[in-house]
């Protein structure tokens, strides 16, 4: 995997996999974790076989990669994200659940976060 300017930020070998008519699936990660990697930013995979060369143009990774990122933020345990770990203005009115209740010792925690 790569950033704009070409910088590798991460590699791994798969050394058998099937191919078919010029079609392979396989797993990216699987055999090296995608652990300390920056997802920030335009990515792009580099494919090669066997020794060739790697084929161009790199693939740039897409929205359902960046999914990943997301698994990593489901095993967030609950209430372990603290003030200081939201954003300024970030909880609004709008985006709380209908019948949801603050209360007064809530709200004063979230002082400065929610906007009405």
């Amino acid at each position: 995997m790569h950033d704009e300017a070409g910088i590798s930020l991460w590699s791994e070998s798969h050394p058998q996999v099937m191919v078919n008519d010029g079609v392979f699936s396989l797993i990216i990660g699987s055999s090296t974790p995608f652990d300390g990697i920056d997802f920030d930013g335009r990515r792009f995979l580099g494919i090669s076989l066997g020794g060739d060369s790697e084929m161009v143009p790199r693939q740039e990774l897409g929205s359902s990669f960046f999914a990943m990122r997301a698994g990593v933020a489901d095993m967030v345990k609950a209430a372990s994200v603290d003030s200081e770990a939201i954003a300024d203005s970030a909880i609004t009115s709008d985006k709380m659940a209908a019948g949801v209740t603050i209360t007064a010792e809530e709200r004063s925690k979230l002082e400065g976060l929610v906007s009405d």
